[in-house]
């Protein structure tokens, strides 16, 4: 244990934890408050609105940032970093253009008119969003994970921060009336007040603050970590790089595309079979259990890709790694899952209000689903780097046909989503109890035809 707790892997984890726990502990306090500024229905049309940013996000840069960390040369990752920024903008100004001709009818098709003007900002988050993936990975490849960590920081703080003013603002609370309005928004039938038509725009505005910021902290960080033998953009070096990594938009996004439907695909799922209410809850559900523990997973996530990159180019083994860091991600979630099952209930509606009682029900029919999830999501990134990205794809696309299989029985037969979570459970432990055999198998079979003895 004290071996592991010193080695640079878990460093590394501890420092993108602490940055990360910050960021996630922001929203944490904020929300008691924000879910009494904003109501279900509103937090219900936000999740709506980026599913739609996510899912694009996905193919807005062909998934050529995650082959940053691979290259041995970083002059070579710097070309992929400019290759995936042109093909986001090029995305992203295809994407406007498609809005201004067709914005009227999107807003029929979507049967969303409240998005109304926010269509025409669905590029700009795009844009913002994928620039922040792609430099967060070069700030991994350069070791820079204390950076990575402030700049989430940045991001939940100016995020939170701007969110809660739009919450006061929307509710006609001043400096002058903060106390006696915000008393009455603690009150036990805990009334949304909404004073005016700022609605769900204002989480909008809030996550675009956040994302300006971050932005803007990236700028200064990155000057600094320009190799010094590259070029602004070298032609000839970025097309053989986009050749030889190819299989990322070819294999990889549609992977991603697949697995991102897993989570917008649920949420247009709710929204068909239910309502905005029930999107909002359990979106709410989700982001809250997601949060604490995406701190821990994220952080091992991150540091976990670069080191098996790093031993795969070294034809050093890497089956070892995977068991060790399944074996901390076991026994760190192990006790947390067994407290959300428990207290979730109970703790939630004092959290966020008698409004959103339902959260706690919703997070114990979650648990499981969650926990193995938690667990495997680091890990199952090695196969991006041994080049098994088809085979991952087609046994990740099960996962997804499950979750929205699952979702879709609970709406048509059970008219229930409580239904379909519990079958969304079952079938996704029994999915990674497959997935965990697979790994140790393509990771066995890499390490004996390339760890040289």
């Amino acid at each position: 244990m004290k071996k592991y707790l010193h080695s640079d892997f878990s460093k590394n984890v501890f420092r993108l934890m602490t940055g990360t726990t910050i960021s996630q502990l922001i929203p944490f306090i904020t929300m008691p408050i924000l879910s009494r500024l904003f109501t279900p229905e509103e937090f219900g049309l936000y999740a709506f609105y980026f599913s739609l940013v996510t899912f694009l996000v996905v193919i807005s840069t062909g998934r050529y940032e995650l082959a940053i960390p691979l290259p041995k040369q970083h002059s070579e990752a710097w070309q992929i970093l400019l290759l995936s920024f042109l093909i986001l903008f090029g995305f992203s100004i295809l994407t406007l253009t498609t809005i201004i001709i067709f914005n009227s009818y999107f807003l029929e098709l979507l049967n969303r008119p409240q998005l109304g003007f926010w269509l025409y900002a669905l590029p700009l988050f795009i844009f913002l969003t994928g620039s922040y993936n792609i430099l967060t990975i070069w700030l991994h490849r350069m070791r820079e994970f204390g950076a990575s960590a402030n700049s989430k920081v940045q991001l939940s703080f100016w995020e939170n921060l701007v969110t809660l003013l739009m919450g006061l603002r929307k509710n006609g609370i001043s400096f002058q009336n903060i106390n006696e309005k915000l008393n009455t928004l603690f009150t036990k039938s805990n009334v949304v007040l909404s004073l005016n038509n700022i609605g769900f725009g204002g989480l909008l505005i809030g996550r675009l603050a956040g994302l300006f910021a971050s932005s803007i902290y990236f700028m200064f960080k990155i000057k600094k970590n320009i190799p010094l033998d590259s070029v602004w953009v070298n032609k000839p070096t970025m097309k053989k790089l986009a050749v030889e990594y190819r299989d990322f938009p070819r294999i990889n996004m549609p992977h991603a595309v697949s697995d991102e439907l897993k989570n917008s695909g649920l949420s247009f799922t709710i929204l068909y079979f239910f309502m905005d209410r029930v999107l909002g809850i359990y979106n709410q559900t989700y982001r809250l259990l997601r949060a604490p523990l995406g701190i821990i997973g994220s952080a091992f996530g991150h540091v976990f890709f670069q080191e098996v990159a790093e031993l795969s180019y070294s034809n050093q083994p890497i089956s070892g790694l995977i068991f060790r860091t399944l074996k901390k991600l076991f026994l760190i979630a192990l006790p947390l899952f067994t407290m959300i099952f428990i207290f979730s209930p109970w703790f939630f509606t004092i959290f966020l209000g008698e409004k959103w009682s339902d959260v706690g029900v919703y997070a114990q029919y979650m648990t499981p689903w969650l926990f193995v999830n938690f667990i495997f999501s680091p890990v199952s990134q090695v196969a991006l780097v041994i080049g098994k990205q088809f085979a991952f794809w087609m046994i990740n696309l099960i996962s997804s046909i499950l979750v929205f299989a699952s979702m879709i029985v609970a709406g048509l037969v059970f008219k229930d989503i409580k239904s379909g979570l519990i079958i969304i459970s079952i079938t996704q432990v029994l999915y990674s109890i497959y997935m965990y055999w697979w790994l140790q198998k393509i990771a066995k079979d890499h390490d004996a035809k390339n760890v040289q003895v």
